[in-house]
């Protein structure tokens, strides 16, 4: 990997989309610090474009690269590298973790980047070598936490290399990596601003989710509709008095309650039928095939009443 130094036209740099906005508070405290020393201790890194021969692409450094702008310099002392694609990823990943002061679940998506490109780079048989990174970082790089590492762990030389390189303890990273590699990366702008997003557990919370719930959570969170990855779940489940119609009963649970309704006609027709049959009235019964119970009617025919004598006893 071939690296030089040299001062470069500040006008001749540009930075990609893919960074994020340099913060306007950092860059005028940069500026200012610029103006008194007059020197930058640490130079930006930069390669060559490969759409224009006299212009450079920015690879990490756009606080430094804005300040320099604004105090006005018209050059600027770079790192030039030919590293590839892989290569510079990694080198601005390494920057951002180490220096940046991300959140939790921003350094979680990176580290899971990290791990995706070291293993890339291993499957080519090209060990990363990066050059020591400047003191001075820049948050600006951008990580895609949807893409897990093609390896099914960190690997021992993977921790290693992370360890050293970013000086995280290995059961951070660890745990990082294993959030990150299930993370929304819309999840993960949401919430990189936000204490959730600055919290471990919340995250790895957070990352237990299915991705499209990791999304709804976030965005309850954001709104300020929840205050922790927990209440928002809860807020986004369906309350148990009816958010959503009932059921309707099965099969099996109708039948029962067909015969109850039969067995209750029924108690009532004979009633009917006995206090008609009391009453000495002729009663006929015929089943009710449409309702499956048996309904009765009811044909009252009076009987010639027994004749009485003088003293009320029967005269045959």
């Amino acid at each position: 990997m071939a690296v030089s130094v040299k001062d470069i036209p500040v006008e001749k740099i540009v930075v990609p989309r893919s960074h994020r906005t340099p913060f306007h508070g950092k860059i005028a405290a940069m500026a200012e610090s610029l103006r008194k020393s007059k020197q930058l201790l640490q130079p930006i890194m930069v390669r060559k474009s490969k759409t224009s021969d006299d212009k450079y692409d920015l690879i990490f450094g756009a606080h430094r690269l804005a300040a320099a702008k604004l105090v006005p310099w018209k050059t600027i002392p770079a790192i030039i590298t030919t590293m590839g694609d892989l290569e510079c990823e990694l080198a601005e990943i390494d920057e951002n973790i180490e220096r940046a002061n991300l959140s939790v679940i921003e350094e979680s998506a990176a580290l899971a980047s990290r791990k995706r490109i070291y293993a890339e780079l291993a499957i080519r048989g090209e060990h990363p070598k990066k050059p020591s990174p400047p003191q001075q970082a820049t948050p600006g790089f951008t990580v895609n936490p949807e893409t897990p590492c093609t390896s099914g762990a960190v690997t021992s030389e993977f921790i290693a290399d992370t360890v050293a390189t970013t000086g995280l303890s290995e059961s951070t990273v660890k745990r990082r990596v294993a959030a990150g590699e299930t993370l929304s990366a819309v999840a993960v702008d949401l919430l990189k601003d936000t204490p959730t997003g600055d919290s471990q557990a919340q995250v790895t919370a957070l990352a237990a989710l299915p991705k499209s719930e990791q999304v709804k959570v976030a965005k309850a969170i954001k709104s300020g509709e929840a205050d922790s990855v927990k209440e928002a779940i809860e807020e986004l489940q369906p309350s148990a008095n009816g958010d959503q119609p009932p059921e309707p009963p099965s099969d099996e649970d109708t039948v029962p309650m067909k015969l109850k309704e039969k067995d209750a006609k029924d108690r009532i027709l004979k009633a009917k039928v006995l206090k008609a049959q009391t009453a000495g009235k002729t009663v006929e019964v015929v089943p009710d095939a449409v309702e499956g119970t048996v309904k009765g009617i009811v044909k009252e025919e009076d009987k010639p009443a027994p004749k009485k004598g003088s003293k009320g006893k029967k005269v045959e």
